[in-house]
């Protein structure tokens, strides 16, 4: 069973890594070209790559005939030794299980450490809240309970028309589920805890998430850039990560953020073009990842009740039987040996 789990988990590890390898080249381009969302959305192939090679591969049929004697027991036959010392794949299992228990350990306590540190919470309308810490808020955080975290001086920070567009930015992320999708990303750091492109792609995940988030704000106010990218030079970004929520980081990409807000919004027609390129490259990760595993064989045996020789022994058998019986008739049609005058046998 141990080796059965490293097996899969080497397999779901190296299409994973494609699949990383593959986003983190086409995730620029993709958002230059047919919008943030697009790009965004190509994420979703890392994962559909690792089911693909989970699923049952394409099986090949090989028929063959097998000797019964060959499936009866021996009496010659040796019992195979019953390993005394757990096998070197346990011993990895052991690791890996491990590493995953305290990644999540890890994770949670981050989690735990960042909510915390936001003191009391005091709901100022349906679903909001604001708490007495500032840094790395607005934010948005609880997968079972989403609520939307802002600071204590929010009303003081930003102005009316910022605190409309900011409010806008974290409500995206719950409509849109963030929340559960960046608790599945930190699933998936767990299991892959020993793999670095899974730490890298976590954080690309997240600025491509925020680019995806702004598109959809600037396409419900098209006409407020400027006061967007004002409101968001406004914010305190935190030291702590939030591995499940979103909120404002050390590493959020404030510069780029504001530079994609100058670019114009995409057309039906990209926006069309663009779900079909993600639709059709979701499908070809998970086409190629499924393809790669080998074909499983399933044969199907026949079994022979008389334990025949092989076929050169047959032909060689009767070619000798049949030399034998032509020297046995040649000399049964020979005649009898008569005397002759002379008292000596002769054949003719």
């Amino acid at each position: 069973m141990a080796s059965d789990v490293i097996a899969a988990l080497i397999e779901t590890v190296l299409a994973g890594s494609l699949a990383i390898l593959l986003v983190a080249a086409l995730r620029v381009p993709v958002r230059r070209r047919l919008g943030a969302r697009a790009a965004y959305a190509l994420w979703a192939c890392v994962p559909l790559a690792c089911i693909a090679v989970l699923l049952p591969a394409r099986e090949a049929e090989v028929q063959w005939v097998v000797p019964l004697a060959t499936l009866l027991p021996s009496a010659h036959a040796v019992p195979a030794p019953v390993a005394s010392s757990p096998s070197l794949a346990a011993w990895f299992l052991c690791v890996w299980v491990a590493g995953l228990l305290a990644m999540a350990v890890w994770q949670v306590r981050q989690q735990q450490r960042f909510v915390s540190d936001l003191g009391a919470l005091v709901e100022t309308a349906p679903g909001i809240f604001m708490a007495r810490a500032r840094q790395g808020l607005p934010a948005v955080l609880g997968v079972l309970r989403p609520k939307v975290v802002v600071p204590a001086d929010f009303h003081l920070r930003y102005t009316d028309e910022e605190r409309t567009l900011v409010l806008c930015h974290e409500r995206m992320h719950l409509r849109r589920g963030d929340l559960v999708v960046n608790l599945l990303v930190s699933a998936l750091r767990c299991v892959f805890w020993f793999n670095p492109l899974v730490h890298v792609a976590t954080h690309l995940h997240r600025l491509d998430q925020e680019f995806a988030c702004d598109a959809m704000v600037m396409a419900r106010h098209p006409s407020e850039r400027r006061r967007y990218g004002e409101a968001m030079l406004k914010a305190q970004l935190a030291g702590m990560p939030l591995p499940v929520g979103c909120h404002w980081s050390n590493h959020h990409p404030l510069k780029e953020r504001i530079a994609m807000l100058k670019q114009p919004l995409p057309s039906r027609v990209r926006s069309f073009v663009a779900s079909i390129f993600v639709v059709l490259s979701a499908a070809s990760c998970m086409m190629a990842a499924w393809a790669a595993q080998p074909a499983t064989t399933s044969p199907a045996m026949q079994v022979s009740t008389t334990a025949s020789p092989p076929r050169s022994m047959w032909t060689e058998s009767g070619s000798r039987s049949r030399s034998a019986t032509d020297r046995v008739v040649r000399s049964a049609s020979r005649p009898a040996p008569t005397p002759d005058a002379s008292g000596a046998l002769s054949w003719w």
